[in-house]
Formats: structure tokens, C-alpha cells, sequence
């Protein structure tokens, strides 16, 4: 079994949330969810735009090695998705060949947009440097300083 109901929306956002916790990502996630939140609600765009974004996400984690030219479809039969799921820690790091050709791929096709940095304490100071509910913006020192006091604070016994 899993810790989480596979076909509960909330019990999937807080594994993922748990899992991205985990890594330090909580940043990305919503990052990924206000993004998501820009998708116009005309069912004919909208509609090709969750296609696309269900095509890419499927892509960029059923990595498939080279050789694999079988056919599969973005539903995944649940039985798929288990056994994806149970060796997910194994097929990481074999699969940074993947990961580059779809950054490059990326970067062709979206030439004007630039990746922020890739951690959530550089993602929590430019959010802080930006605004802060008071109007006061903070200084980079300032905005690191206060996030560090934070995780301190928040660390697991």
C-alpha cells in the first residue's frame, strides 16, 4: 500500500508537498501551482494546455532509456504507475541524460525565459526582496538572515 489515497487530489498534493519538503523545494511547488493557476479557463486553449502539460510531466518523469521505442499513453494504467512509483529512487540518477536533452529542449523552445536559481533560499529572498505584506521591502541580508532564524526554529528534534 501507500501512506496516501492515490485517488485523492488532497492526499497526492500533500505527498507531494511532503516529498518536495524533503528535497527543499517548497518554493517550487508553488512556484509550479500559481503558473497553474494563469491557464485561461476557455475550454479550447485550456484544454491544450493541461494536454501539454500532462504530455511534458509524464515525459520528464517515465524517463525511458534510448533504446525503448514501445508506445505509451499519459494514463497510466495504475499497475504502471505503482511500479513507476516503487522504483522512482533507483531510476534517478541513470537517467541525467534525459533530464539535459529536455533542459536543452527547453531552452530552444523558450529562448526568452530565464530559470530562476535552483534554491529555495535564493527563491524566498527574491520573493522577500520584492514585497513584504508590511510594504517594507527587505535587503537580501535581511530576507536570509530572518530565513535562517526560521529553519532553526522549525528543525525536527
Amino acid at each position: 500500500g501507500f501512506a496516501f489515497n492515490v485517488e485523492d487530489v488532497g492526499d497526492l498534493a500533500d505527498a507531494v508537498e511532503t516529498e518536495l519538503g524533503r528535497l527543499g523545494r517548497h518554493f517550487t511547488l508553488a512556484n509550479i501551482l500559481r503558473h497553474l493557476l494563469l491557464i485561461p479557463s476557455g475550454p479550447a486553449v485550456a484544454g491544450r494546455i493541461w494536454n501539454a502539460i500532462e504530455l511534458f510531466v509524464h515525459s520528464a518523469t517515465v524517463l525511458r532509456e534510448d533504446s525503448d521505442t514501445s508506445k505509451d499513453t499519459t494514463k497510466l494504467p495504475f499497475a504502471k504507475w505503482a511500479a513507476l512509483y516503487q522504483g522512482r529512487q533507483k531510476a534517478g540518477d541513470g537517467k541525467l541524460g534525459v533530464i539535459t536533452g529536455i533542459e536543452e529542449a527547453l531552452s530552444i523552445l523558450f529562448p526568452n525565459v530565464e530559470h530562476g536559481k535552483d534554491d529555495d533560499l535564493s527563491r524566498f529572498v527574491e520573493v522577500m526582496m520584492e514585497s513584504s505584506p508590511s510594504g517594507y521591502t527587505l535587503s537580501r541580508k535581511e530576507a536570509k538572515s530572518m530565513l535562517r532564524s526560521m529553519s532553526m526554529t522549525m528543525l525536527p528534534v
